[in-house]
């Protein structure tokens, strides 16, 4: 999918350094690495390749292989390959390019990002600060960003992770998520801005199937299952079962599930405090701030 100006500087695939294991450059082309050479690791069936030439633009080879990986099912896959590019289409992403003002509003109400490089686990790390969304979301549309401003914010930082800090093919290309639900309290529950943030999970959820290495919730209110109820609908199968939730009380239980994946010193990216200020946000940053020029 090529939609961020951006030309990529690889490094070996092991990084050397914890904290910025591939360095990026951003120029003002529109060309984007695609994966191992735009090639798929698997066979992919004739209806799939007939899609890709119909929508070149929109459906590499990695990213059909990740939809038939992640759904099992040829059909389901084709079905949801079929609603990504309409999706793709309706919203013209091709021609989305980052929005300063919805950007730097985001970052500011919104605690999220890319926080480090799991060794371990050969991925990135991403936070978010979950349980301040529903009031992040009227401060930021307080900053008169519309709803399809903050979709097109998401979408591009997700671009950004998998078309730039790690373009690798299928299986890589994926990150460890971190989703923090202090702050959340019932009464979001019903919000504009709590189901807001489903419909962008369920969008997330099409366009980057098998993305997602594992997601870990941490300090879940007490009637987070209530919440989960109304979320985990648009949330498929497969995905829901790489999730794991633990309460306030159990921090110690979350400790232990996320040194799974991280080793003991890429806990301090996100304990006490998520490092957002980092390498990767500040080139992410810079090139939001030069995007103007791809306007017209």
């Amino acid at each position: 999918i090529t939609t961020l100006g951006i030309d990529v500087s690889l490094a070996p695939r092991k990084p050397k350094s914890g904290n910025v294991p591939r360095m990026v450059s951003t120029t003002h082309c529109l060309d984007v690495y695609t994966g191992r050479n735009g090639s798929s690791p698997i066979d992919l069936p004739p209806a799939f390749e007939t899609l890709m030439q119909r929508h070149a633009s929109v459906v590499t080879p990695d990213i059909a292989t990740r939809f038939l990986i992640g759904l099992d099912s040829e059909a389901k896959a084709y079905t949801a390959l079929i609603k990504m590019v309409d999706f793709w289409n309706k919203h013209d992403l091709s021609s989305v390019r980052p929005n300063p003002l919805a950007f730097h509003s985001m970052k500011r109400h919104y605690p999220h990002g890319v926080v480090g490089w799991s060794q371990k686990s050969d991925c990135l790390i991403t936070f978010e600060a979950m349980g301040k969304w529903p009031d992040a979301y009227k401060n930021v549309t307080d900053d008169s960003i519309s709803e399809e401003a903050i979709l097109h914010h998401m979408l591009v930082c997700y671009l950004y992770n998998f078309r730039v800090l790690d373009p690798r093919g299928w299986p890589d290309g994926k990150a460890i998520k971190v989703m923090d639900l202090d702050g959340l309290r019932l009464g979001h529950i019903n919000t504009a801005g709590f189901k807001f943030i489903t419909s962008i999970a369920n969008v997330l959820a099409i366009m980057f199937p098998q993305r997602m290495h594992q997601c870990i919730f941490i300090n879940a209110p007490s009637f987070w299952n209530v919440a989960w109820s109304i979320m985990k609908s648009v949330v498929p199968e497969k995905v829901r079962n790489q999730m794991q939730v633990f309460n306030r009380g159990s921090k110690d239980k979350a400790r232990a599930a996320l040194l799974e994946y991280l080793d003991e010193d890429e806990l301090g990216v996100l304990f006490p405090e998520p490092a957002l200020d980092n390498e990767y946000e500040r080139r992410l940053v810079d090139y939001v701030n030069q995007s103007w020029f791809s306007f017209d």
